[in-house]
């Protein structure tokens, strides 16, 4: 069965200059997340554009099992195609039909609905484990740390949490609920709940990040999507 979807709006990009396909969950992309539930279930999946977005068609085209599962059309009216609805209140991706065809993401607010699909996301990792066992490994249950990271030994790491590779801990505090993305570097006396450091991201000393999505100098809310304050916006900066 084919599902489809559309983006229904111009690309939003959010934190770190991506459109919300492109945004990554873990070692992959919101997009590569729909590609596996879509393999699982043998089904495949049209993306209906009212705006291109050069570089999801790009991503698409040159990835495989991406470009086997997911097409893309550009100005599809909705009522000739058939409904589907992908991301359940609680995060999870599921495909259901439905009388008219549904935007996948709502316009008000991008944020929150990626992180409720980063949260059940860790979740499963504390209760499945890493699917990547080659390139990540588990210390504890619900704690998982990819390769050549360098973490200091007075770092606390509370589950759910993940730890990118080549990602530098220093005296900090990470989890639960938290995720730090491949080469970002958190400061000593940090803590980060609840949150989100998107890859190359410095953060500062003793900054306490909690329910934010944090990308380069772009800092949001991600129950809002606004943007939040913090103390001195210096302290996080690109690697």
């Amino acid at each position: 069965m084919n599902y489809e979807a559309v983006i229904s709006c111009a690309p939003v990009p959010w934190p770190g200059g991506h459109s919300f396909l492109l945004q990554e969950v873990g070692p992959k992309k919101v997009i590569e997340h729909w590609s596996d539930a879509l393999t699982e279930a043998s089904h495949s999946l049209t993306l209906c554009m009212n705006e291109p977005d050069h570089a999801l068609l790009d991503y698409i085209s040159s990835s495989f099992p991406l470009s086997k599962r997911v097409s893309v059309r550009l100005n599809v009216p909705p009522e000739a195609a058939e409904g589907c609805s992908f991301f359940e209140t609680d995060g999870s991706i599921k495909l259901r039909s439905g009388a008219t065809l549904q935007p996948f993401l709502p316009a008000s607010n991008p944020a929150e609905v990626w992180f409720r699909v980063v949260k059940r996301w860790l979740e499963e990792l504390e209760t499945k484990g890493s699917s990547l066992p080659e390139i990540e490994t588990q210390p504890t249950p619900g704690v998982v740390v990819g390769h050549h990271c360098r973490i200091s030994p007075d770092t606390q790491l509370i589950p759910p949490c993940w730890i990118g590779n080549r990602a530098t801990l220093r005296s900090c505090t990470i989890g639960p609920f938290a995720a730090v993305g491949e080469k970002s570097i958190v400061s000593q006396k940090t803590r980060i709940t609840n949150s989100y450091v998107k890859s190359g991201t410095f953060v500062g000393e003793g900054l306490c990040l909690d329910g934010l999505v944090v990308g380069g100098k772009r800092i949001l809310e991600h129950s809002t999507g606004r943007a939040a304050q913090i103390i001195d916006p210096s302290m996080l900066c690109p690697v």
